[in-house]
């Protein structure tokens, strides 16, 4: 996969999640459950 087809795909995951940043991303998905909540 090259760099550019994956800046696509992530600007398709951030758009569909209504983000702008990975760590916007990680904090929805958490919101989502879509991470599941891990005590280490």
């Amino acid at each position: 996969m090259s760099k550019r087809n994956l800046e696509r795909k992530l600007t398709k995951i951030y758009g569909k999640l209504h983000v702008s940043s990975r760590g916007e991303a990680l904090v929805k998905a958490f919101e989502l459950g879509l991470i599941p909540d891990v005590t280490i």
